[in-house]
């Protein structure tokens, strides 16, 4: 045991009997207690007051309760944790589709013509046209009528110093070597090269003449294929001509004609140049400058539509 443990119940004794003396009187009477409290005084305060000592006899101080806040926290509610999302179940997969069962082979002549070979039977055929187109062309020349300023190649057969290009004069005589001036203006190219044979016979065994237009005087150009009119036509010598006013003065287009293949064809060094001509974007789309401007001799061909 410790030093504490052993004063402790001696401790409690003597205060216990000092208790009882001071309170238990003798022979009824009222003794003074042994021990006496005396007021005393405070000392003086800074500002020089003097505060007296609490009165023993004055009811005993009464200390205000502390008030004492605690603060209530609320309690959070749970929150609820988030859903997990489910796996992605596989999509079953679908069952192949049935491989197609081959038809029954057909004859051969109930298939239609693949659109290659189709084209190219097409373009056969427009080039079949316009070949015929120029052969009329040709015989439109050989019918053509010389006229004045015209310029004619005129070629005689084993005789190259009698070959020569002339031109025809306003009152329609060309002049050529040995026979002089030669009425053929009016006359078509045969009627020409009769006349100046028949000249020549006087100064020639049995000459053999033939007559080429080099140059018209009046510049023609010729709309062959699906117009109104086909034929030659004149340029005018005031203005220039153009592809649609040449197809127009022949008539225009019709019904069966394939507008958007129009072909113009020229001879260039003597090499032949084919344009061709989309008559739509000109009327519809505005674009003037696809209608060119024809020169003498241009062949204008407008094929006919297959479809």
């Amino acid at each position: 045991m410790n030093r504490q443990a052993l004063w402790a119940p001696s401790a409690a004794l003597l205060v216990a009997a000092l208790s009882g003396c001071m309170s238990t009187p003798l022979h009824g009477e009222q003794k003074e207690p042994a021990v006496r409290i005396v007021p005393f005084a405070l000392p003086p305060q800074p500002d020089g007051t003097v505060s007296a000592a609490p009165d023993p006899e004055a009811a005993p101080f009464a200390p205000e309760p502390v008030k004492t806040e605690v603060a209530v926290r609320p309690i959070e509610a749970a929150r609820p944790e988030p859903a997990k999302p489910e796996p992605a179940k596989p999509e079953p997969k679908a069952a192949p589709a049935p491989e197609p069962v081959p038809e029954p082979v057909k004859a051969a002549a109930a298939r239609p013509a693949p659109a290659p070979e189709a084209a190219k039977a097409a373009d056969s055929k427009e080039a079949a046209a316009i070949a015929a187109a120029m052969m009329q062309v040709a015989r439109s020349k050989t019918d053509y009528k010389i006229s004045s300023a015209d310029l004619v190649a005129v070629t005689v057969y084993q005789d190259p110093d009698m070959s020569r290009k002339v031109r025809v004069n306003s009152n329609g005589t060309a002049a050529l070597p040995l026979i002089g001036a030669v009425k053929i203006g009016g006359l078509s190219l045969l009627d020409a090269q009769a006349v100046i044979e028949t000249k020549l016979s006087k100064f020639l065994v049995n000459p053999q003449v033939s007559l080429f237009i080099e140059e018209y005087g009046n510049k023609l150009v010729f709309v062959m294929g699906e117009v109104q009119k086909p034929g030659s036509y004149p340029i005018p010598t005031e203005k220039s001509l153009t592809v649609l006013e040449a197809i127009s003065t022949a008539g225009g287009f019709t019904p069966i004609a394939a507008q958007d293949r129009t072909k113009v064809l020229r001879n260039v060094g003597g090499a032949s140049v084919t344009f061709t001509i989309e008559v739509k974007a000109i009327t519809q789309g505005g674009q003037k400058d696809k209608d060119i401007v024809l020169e003498p001799n241009d062949v204008i061909y407008v094929p006919q539509s297959f479809f």
